[in-house]
């Protein structure tokens, strides 16, 4: 029978273990400017240690003092009684400009006030039953029952509401509102109706020769009337949606063309600089207490930790930023129209950091360049490799060449994504089918049987 025992071991072993502080410095390196100015708000608050850097102000600015008196009284007032601008002030007063976010109900309610030509509750029951996208989703026979109206004033009452503002409000289908729309443009005819009406599927799918011969209009006024189709709104009413909310941005860095030079600049306004306080840096210089002066050491010793992360990210940004400036110098100086290929390990081996350290520095962030505003991973571009010349090829040059064998190709004949892999292989350049295929759908092209039912 085995017995059981008890041992003990002593074993080396190397472990790499997160610190807070790594977790805090790995968390500031990632974060954008937007994330970093308030990271820096809510260290300020918290730690008194921290303050941020001020210039010179102006003194007109410094001493200015609100008249909250006459600022409530303001308030107090009727909006017909407040006044957005005071000529004899020299603050503007924003409160009565606040923006007011119209509604589709109350668009359509305001339009049949003004007609006056529909009964006040049939319209505002029929308004009700239209969705957000402007449809009507209404049971005529039930309304008109409800309402204590014939079905004809329901009917009347509808196609007055049909002639609102948004065109092609209140159809009860995709047809109806699409031909609400042709009748508002002078362009409707009992032919096209009849194409709304039986064939508008096929007609989407490009089912051209299928139409022609169940209906005899010819295909190519069949592929014309789609794309005048696509040129209306299925959805009217979606231009009342609330608006989503505003992604500001605000780039972390700048490469500007100084006197020929490519200079980079890191945006302070984003990132603030930080400082010890010097109060209470002389208050830790004479503690009334030891209490007082343990918690002003710990928080001396969190200040200089945040300060010296929001530095290091500055710095890493920058060293970043003037590699790309580098690397990309003949796009930015307009000198090329593409970018050349860069990595994320060429940037980091030039300079000087770890790859996962530039991942980190570029994630969300954004640059101000010459050429526009880039999100700062959109830089970088992988490359193809010419099999004749050894020279790297952009991703950006490989795309543009695809655009333009679409482009020039016979509609009656499109090039398949094989075939315009073969023309690159008539470069030595080596490009999968399958790439090319990603490629265009990138683009915006579709496959080179849908370009050739297009060209029908």
């Amino acid at each position: 029978m085995s017995t059981l025992e008890l041992d003990l071991n002593t074993k080396a072993q190397q472990k790499l273990v997160m610190t807070p502080k790594m977790q805090l410095a790995i968390r500031v390196l990632n974060m954008n400017s937007l994330e970093i100015k308030d990271f820096v708000s809510a260290q300020v608050m918290e730690n008194p240690m921290l303050e941020i850097e001020k210039g010179e102000s102006a003194p007109d600015e410094e001493h200015r003092e609100i008249d909250w008196q006459s600022y409530l009284k303001e308030l107090d007032k009727t909006p017909a009684e407040q006044t957005a601008y005071d000529k004899d002030a020299e603050v503007w007063n924003p409160e009565p400009h606040r923006k007011n976010n119209e509604t589709l109900e109350s668009h359509l309610m305001l339009q049949m006030h003004l007609r006056g030509d529909i009964d006040e509750a049939v319209g505002a029951y029929i308004v009700g039953c239209i969705d957000s996208d402007g449809y009507l989703f209404m049971d005529e026979a039930a309304a008109a029952e409800a309402l204590g109206v014939s079905s004809q004033e329901i009917e009347r009452s509808i196609a007055v509401i049909q002639t609102f503002d948004p065109i092609g409000v209140g159809a009860r289908n995709i047809g109806e509102c699409l031909s609400i729309q042709l009748k508002a443009l002078g362009q409707w005819s009992e032919d096209r109706q009849m194409l709304l009406d039986q064939y508008l599927l096929p007609i989407a799918n490009q089912e051209f020769k299928k139409v022609a011969a169940a209906t005899g209009v010819s295909t190519a006024h069949l592929a014309a009337f789609k794309m005048q189709l696509t040129e209306l709104n299925p959805r009217p009413g979606a231009v009342f949606e609330e608006d989503e909310p505003t992604e500001y941005i605000m780039p972390d860095g700048s490469i500007v063309n100084v006197d020929g030079r490519l200079v980079v600049h890191i945006n302070e306004i984003g990132a603030p600089k930080l400082t010890i306080s010097a109060l209470y840096r002389r208050m830790l210089a004479h503690p009334d207490c030891e209490k007082t002066q343990d918690y002003l050491e710990a928080c001396l010793e969190k200040a200089r930790f945040v300060i010296n992360c929001i530095e290091m990210r500055r710095e890493t940004i920058r060293k970043i930023l003037t590699v790309i400036a580098e690397h990309q110098a003949d796009y930015f100086y307009s000198r090329s129209p593409y970018l050349k290929p860069m990595t994320q390990s060429t940037v980091a081996e030039m300079a000087g950091v770890h790859e996962s350290t530039v991942s980190r520095a570029i994630n969300g962030k954004y640059v101000r360049t010459p050429r526009g505003t880039f999100a700062i991973k959109d830089l970088f571009t992988h490359r193809v490799v010419s099999e004749a010349t050894g020279a790297e090829i952009s991703v950006d040059c490989i795309k543009n060449e695809i655009r333009q064998y679409i482009q020039d190709e016979d509609p009656a004949h499109p090039l398949s994504d094989q075939a315009i892999s073969d023309l690159f292989a008539e470069k030595n350049v080596s490009i999968a089918r399958r790439t090319v295929a990603k490629y265009r759908k990138a683009l915006g092209f579709p496959n080179a049987s849908k370009r050739r039912c297009a060209a029908r």
